[in-house]
């Protein structure tokens, strides 16, 4: 036993313990007041309670004890700021605990898993925050504007910005003002080009804001965007532009946040657009469609996006920055991502399928386990061999799609750079696809870098790869114009490869680049190594961050966007690289030359079937059938200079002359779905290099039903905006919206939903309150009697 309990054992008890143990001895040998007492506070206490907790009892009584309680009552806890982590001043330690923190008057609310920032802060009203601080401006342009021991909430009230990532504590004032007028970024000096037909860069309108996302709309003559609303704020912006028109027509956005997600054309009926994942929220599991309408030239008067809310068209994991693929069974492929924002986001291993395949869920892919860091937007394409190439950072193997995605075969690592995916973005293309040299499958994989840092020199670079051959080795060639981080590369019909946009440093990411490139490169597969690159023209327009690149229709290339800018409103007095409204168009060489296009005059048949036999019959100027060239191409969905699905198939084919420039075209469609997988193409009839207005046809049906998946369980499970009337914009005006409503404005209003009992300030009280009620007034009453009577 302790000594000091044995000790406390032999002390003789106090005097007021005798008397306690005297008074219970009194009380034992007659009625007992005590418990009555304390019954009877009881009662008056509860009944005090369910009258107080009712706002509709309205009796004078009644609030006359509703007032005297509420002077009696605990003051309310405090209520406090909801500050971002990075910005919180400090209020505890590590061994602080809810409880302490709380006790000491301070707030706790423990950040987010992976984002810096202490659990227990002062509750210090953040100032407003000046918008160009949403932007980190480089060390060397700031001007100090605190010092080493000031707070966030201090340096904001001074007008001051606050920068939550120094690379280490007082290298970089963090606290700190803009410079009057912020310099303009740098640039590559431009290259003269190397031949005489270096194509053309034009100016040809405005978006409304710097759309990111975007894919041509099969049959419309319409190309839809989407994207965060510019300013910085969640949400998201989406439009049409008609690239005969040049103009845009606002839509009603889907109600979730599209920020970085994924997308495919579906090889349903419509040609929809299918958007995957998402930035936060419930937009990381989201799945949207959008279907077209209208015609080249003409508005269509729809409003066409559905955001699917149902289990049945759902991903099944969260992604941020997915790819998708579209396989030979019509099944589309979500891969990769984060479960949502970084640093707080985890990476994402997984694929999983749309539709959902009975009995399939998730599968862990060991490529991209293998490569945590690069396995955002992906590179992914199907083989003629059935296989699925895939590339992560540098590492890239062919996976067997028919057998739990087991490895086929792997590959050496693409040489020359630490990553050539995102965020040291490259971009890889299948090469064209012929019948002539029995669909051999080649990759060409340009740009990239070797260290994730704004001022890092990127790899100029492009490694080649031919993936049927019996030991495989990548070539390298030089880019002419220097290095390349977040190139775009377009297959264009002639069967080059246009690459465009980007910058010299850094990689992709919010002020993460400079030295934007503006030369274009055409590259010749075709060619001898070494001597497949010509520099063409240069655009005006630095194109940076969330740029984005895609064949029109007509062979030319719309080139729009770029957004290094957090926030995109910002005027250009506060950044370096200005946020892109404008859209270009680059003129090829092709349509440069003054020859007169070809014309696929009859289609009679625009849903093929594989290994099929069909006629067309097309204009050919130069009337010389050893001219002709017979393509099938698609852009895919394009985002962040990730092209998901692009591809070209050359169409072998006969051709008899039947009058001058006439002539009837025998065509054999592709072989199967490995070489062409089901979905809609862009068919262009050639003449010497010059293309034709391309004809859409779908190739290999809707083998996974996506037509159907659409309206499973009927339109109750889908959620959209309604759609809306449309006035047509003014001819000729090339800067103007479309207007969905005159003048251009739209507005939105939203109902609070009634509520049926809760807590909710309804009409009458719930069934619970009013129980609550009667049996505290009956409780005081017998409370009230029993001390009368007493």
């Amino acid at each position: 036993m302790d000594s000091s309990l044995r000790k406390r054992k032999s002390q003789k008890p106090s005097k007021e313990t005798e008397f306690r143990k005297e008074n219970q001895q009194q009380n034992s040998s007659g009625f007992g007041w005590s418990p009555i007492f304390a019954v009877l506070t009881i009662a008056i206490l509860a009944g005090g309670y369910f009258v107080y907790h009712d706002e509709n009892m309205k009796t004078p009584i009644l609030n006359n004890i509703n007032n005297i309680i509420r002077k009696t009552r605990a003051p309310a806890a405090m209520v406090c700021e909801n500050i971002t982590p990075a910005y919180r001043e400090d209020c505890g330690n590590i061994k602080t605990t809810q409880a302490t923190c709380v006790a000491s008057g301070c707030c706790w609310n423990p950040p987010p898993a992976g984002v810096a920032g202490p659990a227990c802060y002062k509750n210090v009203k953040m100032p407003a925050i000046p918008p160009q601080c949403a932007n980190v401006l480089r060390a060397e342009l700031r001007v100090d504007c605190g010092d080493l021991n000031i707070t966030p909430a201090l340096c904001f009230a001074k007008g001051c910005c606050w920068d939550v990532y120094p690379p280490l504590p007082g290298d970089w004032p963090n606290c700190y003002k803009y410079p009057e007028v912020v310099p303009p970024g740098p640039l590559t000096p431009t290259l003269e080009p190397t031949t005489k037909n270096p194509g053309s860069f034009e100016i040809v309108g405005k978006t409304p804001s710097p759309g990111f996302h975007v894919a041509v709309v099969p049959k419309t003559g319409k190309l839809v965007f989407y994207d965060r609303i510019s300013g910085g704020t969640l949400g998201t912006h989406t439009y049409e532009w008609d690239y005969i028109l040049k103009q845009y027509r606002e839509l009603t956005s889907p109600p979730t946040d599209v920020f970085c997600s994924g997308g495919s054309i579906l090889p349903d009926n419509a040609g929809r657009i299918l958007n995957v994942g998402g930035w936060a929220g419930a937009g990381l599991e989201k799945v949207r469609f959008y279907t077209g309408c209208g015609t080249p030239g003409v508005w269509g008067t729809c409003d066409g996006w559905v955001e699917a809310d149902t289990n049945q068209a759902k991903l099944l994991l969260p992604r941020w920055y997915p790819t998708t693929v579209t396989l030979p069974n019509g099944t589309i492929a979500v891969l990769g991502g984060t479960t949502g924002m970084l640093p707080g986001g985890k990476p994402q291993t997984t694929i999983e399928f749309l539709p959902k395949i009975p009995g399939v869920g998730t599968l862990t892919l060991p490529i991209l386990a293998n490569n945590l860091d690069y396995l955002t937007y992906v590179n992914a394409f199907v083989l003629p061999n059935g296989g699925v190439w895939v590339l992560a950072g540098a590492q890239n193997q062919v996976l067997d799609y028919t057998n739990d995605w087991k490895i086929l075969r792997a590959y050496p690592n693409a040489p020359g750079a630490v990553a050539r995916t995102y965020p040291l973005t490259g971009q890889a293309v299948l090469l064209p696809l012929d019948p002539a040299n029995n669909y051999k499958a080649e990759v060409l994989v340009c740009g990239g870098g070797n260290e994730y840092l704004p001022t890092s020199k990127t790899v100029d670079t492009c490694v080649r790869l031919d993936l049927d051959a019996q030991d495989p080795q990548w070539v390298t060639e030089t880019m002419p114009t220097g290095p390349r981080v977040m190139p775009d590369i377009i297959l264009l019909p002639d069967g080059t490869q246009l690459i465009l946009n980007g910058a010299a440093t850094g990689g992709s990411g919010f002020n993460y680049a400079r030295f934007p490139v503006l030369n274009a490169l055409l590259y010749d597969p075709k060619k001898p190594a070494n001597q497949r690159f010509t520099v063409l023209a240069a655009s005006t327009i630095p194109r940076m961050y969330h740029s984005v690149a895609l064949l029109l229709e007509d062979g030319r290339v719309l080139v729009a966007a770029s957004n290094p800018n957090a926030n995109g409103n910002l005027p250009s007095q506060y950044v370096e690289y200005e946020s892109e409204f404008r859209v270009e168009y680059y003129t090829p060489p092709y349509l440069s030359t003054g020859a007169v296009r070809p014309e696929i005059e009859n289609l009679p048949v625009d849903d093929w079937d594989y290994a099929d036999t069909l006629q067309l019959t097309a204009k050919i100027p130069s009337e010389k059938k050893e001219n002709i060239r017979l393509v099938l191409t698609t852009d895919g969905f394009v985002t962040h200079s990730t092209h998901m699905n692009q591809r070209q198939v050359v169409i072998a084919f006969t051709s008899v002359k039947t009058a001058a420039n006439e002539y009837v075209l025998t065509l054999t469609t592709p072989p199967n779905a490995n070489v062409c997988p089901p979905g809609w193409y862009m068919l262009f009839v050639l003449d010497n290099g010059v293309p034709s207005i391309a004809k859409w046809v779908r190739v290999g049906g809707d083998p996974s039903g996506t037509t159907t998946w659409l309206t499973k369980g009927g339109l109750s499970g889908l959620t959209t905006k309604g759609a809306r009337t449309f006035t047509p914009p003014t001819p000729g005006d090339q800067f103007q919206s479309a207007s969905a409503t005159p003048g251009g404005s739209q507005s939105s209003t939203t109902s609070a939903p009634k509520t049926t009992g809760g807590s909710g300030n309804g009409s009458g009280m719930s069934r619970t309150k009013t129980i609550g009620v009667g049996l505290g007034v009956v409780m005081m009453i017998i409370s009230l009697i029993s001390l009368l009577v007493i």
